[in-house]
């Protein structure tokens, strides 16, 4: 496939009028494609030009061209098309309809592209909700396509189409995965320093927010985020491992008068604090606890103690299924109790893991030799600046 060399003076419009595209405008690579109705983009920044088309337009058009292009892939669409049950067409009008909201877009792109307010469509809404408009009431589709009008190529719509060049992991041109992200990012962030800098401006609001969503930190699942303590806190239990004459060494010559000792992997033992107080709803205990088995199963025989406690402890019994948990109690709020209770045991707990919504009084110090880990819940929990600072805070969202 030949490159194609007309684009540079669009290029060169197009970092002017939107110059946090940068990064992302000088990694393009463009080519000459007769299959293409107009112009298409590829998830690895590579542009096919349908050559004849691109001669009837403006450098003002060309240069909203690319961008509207580009923001294909910026914006990912490509793989938040996955699964989505509509067509290729309609599924990318809608994009388009989200990336034509720009004042700036708007002035610039050919007049019969795909905007909003054609279709009778508020402007600012992501493609997605544009998708459910378009399954309510399906509008007739344009019958002379220009760009921004449903013919953008997999970097939109995630189907690869014929005339695509290999992927650059099969030894073809264009940007891979990482280096597609660091582009993504890097524009992200050109897109927040611009805004704070000279205002929002010409940048739509979807824009700003994709922008911002992008540069968030990833959230980790709460679920994820207590297994993930409590197997560290076991694997350093296991790890405390010791040789012992009570087992014979796996290496103990045949024959030998002399008996070696055996390597001793301690086994963690578990417990739970259930906080049954009146703050504490029934229903969103019954929604937690499955997670109680998965820590649970770090322990001996998936087993391990279970404490109910509200201002007084009513249970403390080994527990193997949650389900057989009692959640008894309703009163007020005093886990000290509960945590007195378990320093008595013995074998005393290596990990204890609290169910709470904090608020509750605390021990001045934590059990010692105990890892404890507490799992904020309830829709009256309190801040985890308020848990004592020896302990692992999961803070559970309320939904």
């Amino acid at each position: 496939m030949k490159r194609f060399n007309g684009f540079r003076k669009a290029r060169l419009v197009s970092m002017d009028k939107f110059p946090f595209f940068r990064t992302m405008l000088a990694r393009l690579q463009f080519f000459e494609c007769h299959q293409v109705k107009t112009v298409a983009i590829d998830k690895h920044s590579r542009v096919y030009v349908n050559v004849v088309f691109w001669e009837t337009l403006t450098l003002e058009e060309q240069a909203a061209v690319i961008v509207h292009e580009l923001q294909h892939v910026f914006r990912k669409h490509f793989a938040r098309a996955l699964g989505l049950s509509l067509d290729k067409t309609a599924m990318n009008i809608c994009m388009d309809c989200e990336i034509n909201d720009s004042p700036m877009l708007r002035k610039m792109l050919p007049k019969n592209g795909a905007f909003p307010g054609n279709y009778g469509w508020d402007a600012g809404l992501m493609f997605e909700e544009y998708a459910q408009l378009w399954r309510k009431n399906p509008p007739q589709e344009p019958e002379d396509p220009q760009v921004g009008s449903g013919d953008c190529g997999s970097g939109a719509t995630g189907q690869p189409e014929d005339y695509e060049l290999p992927s650059p992991a099969d030894g073809g041109p264009g940007l891979d995965e990482t280096q597609t992200e660091i582009s993504i990012t890097q524009t992200a962030k050109d897109i927040q320093q611009h805004v704070q800098e000279h205002g929002r401006g010409r940048i739509s609001a979807s824009l700003v927010e994709h922008a911002k969503a992008i540069l968030a930190p990833p959230k980790i699942s709460w679920q994820s985020q207590l297994r993930a303590f409590a197997r560290n806190a076991a694997e350093r239990v296991r790890g405390q491992g010791d040789y012992s004459y009570s087992q014979r060494s796996r290496f103990q010559p045949m024959g030998c008068g002399v008996v070696y000792p055996g390597g001793i992997t301690p086994i963690p033992e578990v417990s739970i604090l259930v906080d049954t107080s009146a703050s504490m709803g029934t229903s969103d205990l019954e929604k937690l606890l499955p997670e109680a088995q998965e820590c649970l199963r770090v322990s001996a025989g998936s087993s391990g103690k279970v404490c109910i406690c509200d201002t007084k402890v009513h249970s403390l019994k080994t527990i193997t299924n949650v389900r057989d948990i009692p959640l008894v109690g309703r009163g007020g709020t005093d886990l000290r109790v509960g945590f007195e209770a378990i320093s008595k045991l013995r074998p005393r707990p290596d990990i204890l893991v609290v169910f709470t919504d904090g608020g509750t009084s605390w021990p001045k110090e934590a059990l010692r030799g105990t890892r404890t880990i507490v799992a904020l819940c309830g829709r009256w929990k309190e801040s985890p600046d308020s848990v004592p600072s020896w302990c692992k805070v999961v803070d559970i969202p309320n939904n």
